[in-house]
């Protein structure tokens, strides 16, 4: 069966569904089930290694930590994000599809706790590989590059996307580089990174320290572990939700600029959290009151979708699959380094005033993120955005004033 084939099969079958929509649902259980890869592994090495175990516990948190290097798929996903969704559509988007990361976490928990304490550590290695493989099928085939190439968009919500996109700064053919001097010098770019590296190294302390600290901290089993280690996460996901919502009306409606909205909504992802760990660090044994505060700190972090997640696509929309490599790349580091820190600070000692320790040790760390992102996110697209278009024009109309052969050469 032909790919034609399969698009008319698709065409009546899902014709009637808004091409973006349709990205959107593919994207959310993409990153779905890519943390569920990523995080079943925070619940297995609790059951995999026993407690007081040094070597074996830091070799574990590190490669934990190392599995953020494969994030290849923000970056390309922040690519199709410029072609296909309208600047003012961008925050929810990524609130609805890129934080089902999140919501991911929030049930692989409790689901890896369940299939742990019934199957053991393995099966949930082999549930979570499976459904990932189950959406490759389904991306290969329903999938395309933009809504130029789509075979079953609609007239209308093609040229509202392109329109939409184009204003933003989006180009259907950009130059034939990319632009590395400006971007390394780019202080807007640069506030993107810091504030990426901040937020991914509370958030990875979050992600992968959470279940153990819930166990040997707060004496939860690894059924209960599961489950309560999975609310702050759903937490992050509604609060990404509703400060996009407000984030994108306040915009629309004139209320705010840009760069406002990036700093307002930056500020509370970023010092939200800095001023409940504190409140987390003084909670004691409190199990109900801890994990409160985290919740808190987790729905507060969900602003994070209205700020730095998407400024990339502000600054420069035709290089903002680029600049999201970047930037995760230099995240990816800072969420390499957090578990040795925190395997540092609590030296084998899986006790209260060590783990106060480590949520100390996060406050400054936003904070200092948070002060540099304010004093230089921009809201504008950058010059650069454009780099090599005109002369990749030039190109091209002369080699059509000079004839075909001239084009076959160009």
């Amino acid at each position: 069966m032909g790919r034609r084939k399969i698009d008319e099969m698709l065409l009546s079958a899902f014709g009637w569904v808004p091409a973006r929509v349709a990205l959107g649902m593919l994207t959310f259980f993409g990153f779905v089930n890519q943390f569920m890869v990523r995080v079943n592994l925070s619940v297995a090495i609790v059951a995999m290694v026993h407690q007081n175990k040094t070597v074996e516990e830091v070799q574990a948190q590190c490669v934990m930590g190392s599995l953020y290097i494969h994030g290849v798929a923000w970056p390309s996903m922040h690519a199709l994000l410029s072609r296909w969704i309208p600047p003012i559509e961008r925050p929810r988007f990524i609130a609805f599809a890129y934080l089902a990361t999140t919501l991911s976490v929030t049930f692989t928990l409790p689901l890896c706790g369940v299939i742990i304490d019934w199957h053991g550590w393995e099966a949930v290695f082999y549930t979570t590989g499976v459904l990932c493989l189950i959406w490759c099928l389904l991306w290969f085939a329903l999938m395309h590059d933009s809504p130029g190439t789509h075979p079953r968009i609609s007239h209308e919500e093609r040229e509202h996307i392109e329109m939409s996109v184009a204003a933003g700064g989006s180009s259907k053919r950009t130059g034939s580089g990319i632009p590395w001097r400006p971007i390394s010098t780019s202080m807007p770019v640069w506030a993107i990174i810091v504030c990426d590296m901040g937020n991914t190294f509370g958030l990875s302390i979050y992600l992968t320290q959470l279940p153990t600290y819930m166990r040997n901290v707060l004496g939860f089993s690894i059924k209960k572990n599961g489950l309560l280690s999975g609310l702050p996460f759903l937490c992050r996901y509604v609060g990404g939700i509703i400060s996009s919502t407000v984030g994108d009306w306040l915009l629309s409606r004139g209320c705010l600029s840009i760069v406002n909205t990036r700093r307002i909504f930056s500020a509370v992802a970023m010092l939200g959290p800095t001023v409940v760990l504190v409140g987390v660090a003084y909670s004691g044994c409190d199990p109900a009151l801890t994990v409160s505060l985290l919740c808190l700190s987790m729905f507060l972090n969900g602003a994070i979708t209205t700020s730095q997640l998407v400024n990339h696509t502000d600054i420069a929309p035709n290089f903002s699959g680029t600049l999201f490599g970047i930037s995760n790349t230099f995240a990816s580091i800072a969420s390499f380094i957090s578990p040795v820190a925190v395997a540092a600070i609590i030296k084998n000692q899986q006790t209260m005033t060590q783990w106060h320790n480590v949520f100390w040790m996060c406050v400054p760390i936003y904070a200092a993120c948070e002060i540099f992102y304010l004093a230089f996110c921009s809201g504008t697209v950058q010059p650069w955005n454009y780099a090599g278009q005109h002369r990749r024009h030039a190109q091209e109309e002369e080699a059509e004033r000079d004839g075909p052969e001239a084009a076959a050469l160009q």
